[in-house]
């Protein structure tokens, strides 16, 4: 038999209140049933027994064909069983059951924790997980036999896992396991022992047995609907944006506009809008001063990328999409980002930053000028590469051959061997473009022959007189990013960033290379900036 069960809050200890209460009412009502004799636990037993609905292609069929006389319809039944064991509130749902639970009374991740614990560790079948960037990957990882997690290719740093199956260590749990919020067990267990079979499966999620190999999976949660911390949690960003602070705050942009495409982004509300140059904390706020009447909260506020004819290049997105928060509170640190919270583990927090704060910081040695109000990164590369008479390779792509591939190697280059990369961190909260961009030149550049060898000759054309084996054998790849934000770069990027950051840095010296950071300052002027300057 294959059983679905969720399990309640450790805050529930009834079984009233537990089912929706639409779902008790109308003309497909769940019906309480008694049991026919007694049970060795607390349960109440609620089945929706014959519900009829046409197939959905019906409607579209009856335009050309007269089918009223066929009768078509789908019959299905549900059930919902509740139960107490070990002193916890369990679901059994079969059918469409698992509609009807108050599901902000659920304890999240039961069945992904429960899966994690009871699994033999060479027995995983199906892994999927989603990365923490903003822009979100989902992955289904399936193999045809039992393997190690090592099979499954998870980075630790940037991959959720989000779900699992698999075969237990223990066949008289269950013959396999699967879980995410719910679990789902194939076992041989009859209605009298399933306070048993729940109080076992009880035991195996309390466990820590997972933390062997699966710790990461606490290093960052999502929260869901209802969970204790988020009246909290929303009310300190509407204070910090009430209050119009740059605390912890910024613009993060879900997706990355094309630059070519792109002309203005436009903030409207209620028939009122502003074009900005970028969106950025300070254009948010002077639109939110200029219309009061407008609450950010109620995704009223909206922000889409303008092409010259005013058309749009980017997707029309609420304002609250845009906010990149963290909140440190005594039970530990808080992430918002495209409109979800998550929770960080603090010892997760507190190496991410131990290990960025290690990585080498340039700012004072290479003295990058400061960037203009307003300018734009490639006229910034430009002018550093004039000034400095370094190379200038920003938008110089390395066609490869036979592919379609086309590689930047970095932005400028020193004849020292500095491979410098350059992104305002206003752009995008996570920089995950600058990142990627480094680690992957480094692989390639260490890797692929034919990288190296155009490399070399760009080198070579640029400095003749100079070694291009000394460029190369002392390259080191540097995160050059610009920012108004008082402090270092380890303490004024984002967790997501530093996450991010923390994952490429190790790929690049995999390869063997160095690597670096860089702040570069804003020019401050004595002049009023237009809305789209930073």
């Amino acid at each position: 038999m294959k059983l679905s069960i969720y399990l309640f809050r450790d805050d529930v200890t009834e079984l009233n209140g537990l089912i929706l209460p639409r779902h008790l009412s109308g003309e497909d009502a769940f019906q309480e049933l008694q049991p026919s004799q007694p049970l060795p636990f607390e349960v109440r037993a609620f089945v929706q027994p014959r519900r009829v609905k046409p197939p959905r292609w019906v409607e579209f069929l009856s335009t050309g064909y007269s089918l009223s006389h066929l009768n078509l319809h789908n019959e299905f039944s549900s059930f919902v069983l509740l139960l107490k064991a070990q002193g916890r509130v369990f679901a059994l749902t079969f059918g469409y059951g698992f509609n009807t639970l108050d599901r902000t009374k659920l304890e999240p991740a039961f069945g992904l924790r429960t899966s994690l614990n009871a699994l033999d560790q060479h027995g995983i079948r199906t892994v999927d997980t989603r990365n923490i960037d903003l822009v979100t990957r989902q992955r289904r990882t399936h193999v045809n036999v039992g393997s190690p997690v090592s099979t499954f290719d998870i980075n630790v740093n940037l991959d959720w896992v989000r779900f699992i199956s698999g075969k237990p260590v223990d066949d008289s749990v269950a013959r396999s396991v699967s879980g995410s919020d719910s679990l789902s067990v194939s076992c041989d267990c009859g209605l009298a022992q399933l306070g048993t079979k729940c109080g076992q499966l009880l035991a195996l999620y309390l466990s820590e047995t997972y933390r062997q190999s699966f710790a990461f999976i606490d290093f960052l949660r999502p929260l869901r609907k209802g969970d204790p911390f988020l009246p909290q949690l929303e009310a300190t960003l509407r204070q910090r944006l009430a209050e119009r602070s740059p605390n912890q705050l910024a613009i993060a942009y879900p997706e990355i506009p094309d630059p070519e495409k792109l002309a203005v982004f436009r903030l409207s509300g209620h028939y009122k809008h502003v074009d900005v140059d970028e969106v950025s904390l300070e254009a948010a706020y002077r639109f939110m001063d200029s219309y009061p009447e407008l609450d950010w909260t109620s995704d009223n506020i909206w922000v889409v990328g303008l092409g010259g004819q005013e058309e749009p290049v980017t997707r029309r997105r609420p304002l609250r999409d845009y906010l990149v928060c963290e909140v440190d509170l005594a039970d530990g640190v808080f992430l918002f980002s495209l409109g979800q919270w998550f929770r960080a583990k603090t010892d997760f927090v507190e190496e991410v930053r131990a290990e960025v704060a290690q990585i080498e910081d340039l700012t004072s040695t290479l003295s990058l000028p400061p960037i203009h109000p307003g300018e734009v990164e490639a006229s910034y590369n430009a002018r550093v590469a004039s000034e400095k008479g370094w190379l200038l390779l920003d938008r110089g792509l390395l066609h490869f051959p036979k592919t379609r591939d086309r590689i930047e190697v970095c932005d400028l280059l020193s004849p020292a061997g500095d491979f410098v990369c350059v992104k305002r961190l206003k752009s995008s909260a996570t920089l995950s473009h600058l990142f990627s961009q480094a680690s992957v030149s480094a692989q390639l550049l260490r890797r692929h022959d034919w990288y190296r060898k155009e490399t070399a000759r760009l080198i070579g054309d640029r400095w003749p007189a100079v070694s291009v084996d000394d460029v190369l054998g002392n390259a080191r790849f540097v995160y050059a990013i610009p920012t108004d934000r008082a402090g270092t770069l380890a303490s004024c990027l984002f967790l997501f960033s530093l996450i991010n950051l923390v994952d490429h840095v190790r790929s690049i010296r995999a390869s063997n290379l160095g690597v670096a950071l860089c702040k570069v300052g804003y020019e401050v002027t004595g002049s009023v900036n237009g809305p789209g300057s930073p």
